[in-house]
């Protein structure tokens, strides 16, 4: 599968979507910000690759050709796929929580957390926003902050590490647990 090829489709199908819709290439091209000549090279692009017209073109506008009802059939079942996926994205995107990841034998107390995210620890490293690890990690696009804490004798050596930076939320935690042990 050429993905750069298949996209140009997926492209010029939405296109096509909307010019019938608007029943004009016209207002498609400046609804989406291109000029009317790029748009029907777009379509013609199209056409040449199912070899067949799909648009009537008139002074007054366009209408599909038989085909082109069928291709819009397709478009709009793509658009609806098109819209899933961005239910799904927001979904993801608003899911307020944090998983932080506790080596072995670590405990630490999240409760005085001000409960904006919800905190959920796990034992697995590779499932979380961010961590609590006795190695510093080789990774250099992870945000991470070495902890060294000494009482008595004993001396403990760990680093915080934010895998999600660009989380906002798991940002915040990444911070709340550093300033909390500094």
């Amino acid at each position: 599968m050429n993905i750069k090829r298949e996209s140009a489709i997926i492209r010029q199908l939405l296109y096509l979507l909307a010019t019938i819709r608007n029943g004009k290439i016209t207002q498609t091209a400046e609804e989406n910000g291109i000029k009317a000549s790029n748009l029907s090279n777009l379509l013609k692009d199209l056409e040449e690759a199912t070899g067949v017209a799909l648009l009537n073109r008139k002074s007054d506008g366009v209408s599909p050709t038989v085909a082109g009802k069928e291709l819009y059939k397709l478009a709009k079942e793509f658009e609806n796929t098109l819209n899933k996926f961005r239910n799904i994205r927001d979904k993801i995107q608003n899911d307020k929580r944090v998983i932080v990841y506790l080596p072995p034998n670590f405990e630490i107390n999240l409760e005085c957390f001000d409960g904006r995210q919800n905190v959920v620890m796990s034992d697995e490293l590779e499932e979380c926003d961010v961590a609590i690890m006795q190695n510093s990690p080789s990774r250099t696009d992870w945000e991470k902050t070495r902890i060294i804490v000494q009482k008595g004798d004993i001396i403990l050596n760990f680093w915080i590490i934010c895998k999600q930076v660009q989380n906002k939320q798991a940002y915040e935690v990444y911070r709340f647990l550093v300033d909390s042990m500094m």
